[in-house]
C-alpha cells in the first residue's frame, strides 16, 4: 500500500530534524538535501504489511504528540527548529520505554536510507566505486 503525499511529507520533516546538515562536523548534507520521500515511500511498499502499519502509525504518532510532549498545539512540522529539538529530546528522554524506542525504530530506518546515499557517506570520508544510493537520486 502506498503512503499518501501527507504522510511521506510528515515523515521527510521527521527525517529532516533527525538528521540536519552540520557542516562544522563535515555533513554539508542533511537529509532534507535528499530523496528521503523516495526512500520512505519505497520502505513501506517492500515491508510486509504489519510492519508497514506499525511504522506509518508511528511516524503519525511521533508527528502529532508535540502537543502531550512539550505542550505545544501543534503538529511537528508547525514548531520551530528549537522546539523540534526539544520534542525529540523529550521523546528521547521519556520514561516511557515506548515513546524513547518509537523514536529511535524511526531513527535507525531513516539512518538507514540517509547514510546509504553515497553523497552522504562521501562527506564522511567513504569511498565505494560501486555503492548504490538507496533510491534513484534526479540529476
Amino acid at each position: 500500500m502506498k503512503p499518501s503525499e501527507r504522510e511521506v511529507r510528515w515523515a521527510v520533516e521527521l527525517f529532516a530534524a533527525l538528521f540536519p546538515p552540520d557542516p562544522e562536523a563535515g555533513a554539508r548534507l542533511g537529509a532534507a538535501d535528499l530523496p528521503m520521500g523516495a526512500f520512505y515511500v519505497d520502505q513501506i511498499q517492500a515491508t510486509p504489511p504489519p510492519v508497514a502499519l506499525g511504522y506509518r502509525a508511528v511516524i503519525a504518532m511521533i508527528y502529532m504528540l508535540p502537543v502531550l510532549v512539550i505542550g505545544r498545539p501543534r503538529f511537528f512540522g508547525g514548531l520551530s527548529a528549537l522546539e523540534k529539538e526539544v520534542y525529540l529530546t523529550r521523546l528521547m528522554q521519556s520514561r516511557w520505554y515506548f515513546l524513547r524506542e518509537t523514536l529511535t525504530l524511526v531513527k535507525m530506518i531513516a539512518g538507514t536510507g540517509f547514510l546509504g546515499f553515497p553523497e552522504v557517506q562521501r562527506q564522511f570520508g567513504v569511498e565505494h566505486d560501486d555503492a548504490v544510493a538507496p533510491v534513484e537520486v534526479p540529476s
